[in-house]
């Protein structure tokens, strides 16, 4: 799926589901919270992790970001 974080927000709280998470960024950056330890991936750029381990999204630049994300299995 696609999804946008506004300039300077983060994407609702910490949070776990069963399987495995792949994210790309498209556009902007992003600081990927897993478990305390934060991950700056920039454009061009992606991280995978176990998403049972708790995690967040953050946007810290003054524009949105877009990001393509996997999940496994698929929790909607």
């Amino acid at each position: 799926m696609i999804v946008y974080i506004p300039p300077e927000e983060g994407l609702g709280s910490k949070f776990s589901h069963p399987g495995e998470e792949f994210v790309y960024v498209l556009e902007g950056t992003v600081i990927v919270d897993i478990d305390g330890n934060e991950y700056l991936v920039k454009a061009g750029e992606s991280i995978h992790y176990p998403s049972t381990i708790p995690h967040s999204w953050y946007n810290p630049l003054k524009q949105k970001a877009k990001l393509l994300t996997v999940l496994t299995p698929i929790i909607f």
